[in-house]
């Protein structure tokens, strides 16, 4: 009786230990996510610019705020994943370098993603609650006007 709760006891602990030792590599060769310089922001109403640094910022800019559990794998890896998508989709800290038909087709596409409740990311806003868009009318209705020019 007292060899099989031993040997269950180290069964646990071998497994307790791979633990570990993958936790440990994962945080070794955790991606890390690098804020280039600013180069061309984009110039925006006082309050329209809340509302994008609140909501989109984080993902879709070069100051991106990271928590500390953003720096913990396997967090880590799912943070710098949507960070390089939303800079390659758009880049508000690189705004300037897009030709102005372009900037006012990424905005409408930006207005039409918060339109859909696709962003941002549900898995974002659950931890962040402050991004929250959808709920807030007073967000979604600004963002309308200022593509259309209705500063």
């Amino acid at each position: 009786m007292k060899s099989n709760r031993l040997f269950r006891y180290q069964k646990f602990m071998i497994v307790i230990c791979i633990a570990v030792a993958v936790f440990a590599m994962l945080q070794i060769n955790a991606p890390v996510v690098h804020n280039p310089p600013v180069t061309t922001a984009i110039s925006l109403p006082e309050d329209v610019s809340l509302i994008l640094k609140r909501s989109c910022y984080d993902c879709h800019s070069n100051e991106t705020k990271l928590a500390w559990y953003d720096k913990i794998a396997p967090v880590s890896y799912l943070v710098a994943k949507d960070v390089k998508e939303g800079r390659a989709r758009f880049n508000f800290s690189q705004w300037g370098d897009n030709p102005p038909a372009v900037q006012e087709l990424l905005l409408w596409e930006m207005l039409n993603a918060v339109q859909q409740g696709k962003m941002p990311l549900k898995s974002y806003s659950y931890v962040h609650r402050e991004t929250l868009l959808t709920g807030r009318t007073e967000y979604p209705e600004r963002l309308c006007q200022y593509p259309s020019g209705k500063t």
